[in-house]
């Protein structure tokens, strides 16, 4: 197993996420904001600045909306 004290970022300290889920009578809904999401290029590797990069435009085009989609519908739906 991998050292625990090793944790990648791909954004920087300064992004933040915020998990919103509020009801209104019977409508449940919730959401997810990335706020200040900006590549991490303070770390130990060329490759890892790279791959933070990468992640970073993803992030940028929608990529990973998908995953938040998928996370906040799980939150909504519960198990299957």
């Amino acid at each position: 197993e991998g050292n625990q004290s090793d944790v990648a970022h791909f954004f920087g300290p300064e992004a933040t996420s915020t998990f919103r889920v509020t009801r209104e009578g019977n409508v449940v809904t919730a959401s997810v904001h990335g706020r200040n999401e900006t590549a991490n290029a303070n770390t130990s590797t060329a490759a890892d600045n790279i791959s933070n990069a990468l992640v970073s435009l993803g992030a940028r085009v929608g990529v990973s909306s998908m995953q938040w989609n998928s996370l906040v519908r799980g939150i909504i739906e519960g198990p299957k």
